[in-house]
């Protein structure tokens, strides 16, 4: 028997390789290729525990105040604690003023040296126009020049007080302003102690409220400033607020969509929605807390046309491949294109 080459069976190994390819690719388009793209659809899912038409939102302050400190000046003393009751005027704390006074004792003895400086130059400028008076002819020029000098001096002296006594008032306000008062009636929410600049102290007023809520880039265009809404307990159904929207922030934050914004047919997809705040006005807020979180539904007049996403059936382009809301499917331009593409090679091959 005659034994096969190596360099042959090489050659048999690449053709059947070659072969199972080219199998593979065929089998992949003309089977494969036409069911991929149909099962990737994307569904659009509402987030909270209501409806679509539910916003998730919390109570907040209507007003808060950040204190900062001075980072050139040590806290002294700090009178108010974290959950404290303060009113307009209340002490918060202190800076260390030793230092400041020690300054402002030195720029008064300072400003006494001054006051003695043009006195004295007063008195010789006196003194030498007496002189000059009975003087010859020949001293007069002398007289003039010495009284020159002295009148310089006053001058300069005047000026320095001048200097002090601004630095003397600058001083005297730094102590004054040594104690900081809360300027708002309401509650001390946070006190930063490692802080040596910025934020030192926060302030939330108390008695009105407000609701700062969070929609979707899906469903901001479904709300507007000046729209009515209804806020509703999570906890008792029964009790509800109404209010109006003031604010419409249009710069937002990307987060996962921990809250089903979107849902993928694919288990190891998770696409990112941009989320924007928007606040609410409250004509009552008997009952609520600051921090109580909240659904927010927004009331649409009989003229306003909604429209339910969650109805909506996208394919992987955002393309509307069925409306649930109409109960009608929407042509896929995906197919459209198809058929026309096989419409034109048919027609090619007609031609030739």
């Amino acid at each position: 028997m005659k034994k096969v080459s190596k360099k042959k069976v090489a050659i048999i190994v690449i053709v059947i390789l070659a072969v199972a390819a080219v199998a593979a690719a065929l089998v992949w388009y003309f089977f494969l290729r036409s069911t991929g793209t149909s099962e990737e659809v994307t569904y659009y899912e509402a987030t909270g525990d209501y409806s679509t038409s539910y916003y998730s939102g919390i109570v907040e302050p209507e007003e808060s105040v950040e204190i900062t400190r001075d980072s050139s000046r040590e806290i002294n003393e700090v009178y108010v604690s974290v959950g404290d009751q303060v009113s307009v005027g209340q002490q918060l704390f202190s800076y260390k003023t030793d230092d400041l006074s020690l300054q402002l004792q030195q720029a008064q003895i300072e400003l006494e040296d001054y006051d003695a400086q043009i006195a004295s130059a007063q008195r010789q400028i006196d003194q030498l126009n007496t002189e000059k008076a009975s003087a010859p002819t020949e001293q007069q020029l002398e007289y003039t020049s010495q009284i020159q000098e002295q009148e310089s001096a006053k001058k300069q002296a005047q000026l320095s007080k001048k200097t002090k006594q601004a630095e003397i008032e600058n001083l005297q306000k730094q102590i004054s302003a040594s104690v900081i008062t809360s300027t708002i009636d309401g509650t001390i929410r946070s006190i930063n102690d490692t802080a040596t600049e910025g934020t030192y102290m926060t302030i939330l007023s108390t008695g009105a409220y407000r609701i700062k809520g969070s929609v979707d880039e899906l469903n901001y265009y479904m709300l507007s400033e000046g729209q009515s809404v209804i806020i509703h307990s999570r906890v008792d159904e029964s009790k509800t607020w109404e209010g109006t929207i003031t604010k419409m922030e249009n710069g937002g934050d990307s987060t996962s969509s921990e809250s089903t914004d979107y849902i993928s047919d694919s288990s190891s997809s998770v696409e990112v929605a941009t989320k924007y705040n928007f606040y609410v006005a409250l004509t009552t807020s008997d009952d609520l807390l600051i921090g109580q979180h909240v659904y927010i539904e927004p009331v649409y007049d009989d003229s306003d046309e909604t429209y339910d996403d969650s109805s909506v059936v996208m394919d992987e382009e955002g393309n509307i491949i069925y409306d649930d809301s109409t109960e009608v499917p929407v042509e896929d331009s995906s197919e459209d294109e198809a058929t026309d593409e096989s419409s034109e090679d048919a027609s090619e091959e007609a031609t030739e």
